[in-house]
């Protein structure tokens, strides 16, 4: 038995993209494919070697939930440096990725029946977020001529 939002779910749009793209490489069709966000090159090399070592210094356990504090401290002083952001490692979540961070949020912040605004266009999982917590998505026509600037944003 599963919860009922479950069933608001559909087929990943990014995995979707994902498998056509790898269908028509094996094609041999040229394709340059921005689905996963997956790099198009290897791993550089110090950061294999760093990977090494912290292997080596046994630092093979979960980390902290928010994540590991001299990254999070390190992020709060990149913040105040580069963008005169004041904040603190204690107010830092540290997530797999951008996609989770923004999930969080509007788990966070969106309530059964919220209407949550996003532009169109808008990365394809963004929407299923918004319906798993039960707000309604309000589509905003962007301007490709004017930067993708939203139109008609007060209505």
């Amino acid at each position: 038995m599963t919860a009922k939002r479950l069933q608001k779910i559909t087929e990943s749009a990014t995995l979707r993209i994902s498998n056509l793209a790898s269908e028509l490489k094996s094609q041999g069709k040229d394709i340059i494919s921005f689905s996963l966000g997956e790099p198009d090159f290897n791993t550089p090399g110090h950061i294999i070697e760093a990977a090494k070592a912290s292997l080596a210094r046994s630092e093979t356990h979960y980390t902290p939930s928010p994540g590991i504090p001299e990254l999070r401290k390190a992020i709060a002083q990149k913040l105040k440096i580069d963008n005169n952001i004041e904040a603190n490692a204690g107010n830092i979540i540290v997530t797999p990725g951008a996609k989770q961070a923004i999930f969080e949020v509007m788990l966070s912040v969106l309530q059964e029946g919220d209407e949550a605004i996003l532009f169109d266009p808008a990365w394809v999982s963004y929407d299923p977020c918004v319906m798993l917590t039960g707000a309604k998505t309000v589509w905003v026509p962007s301007d490709p001529d004017k930067s993708f600037k939203p139109v008609n944003l007060a209505e």
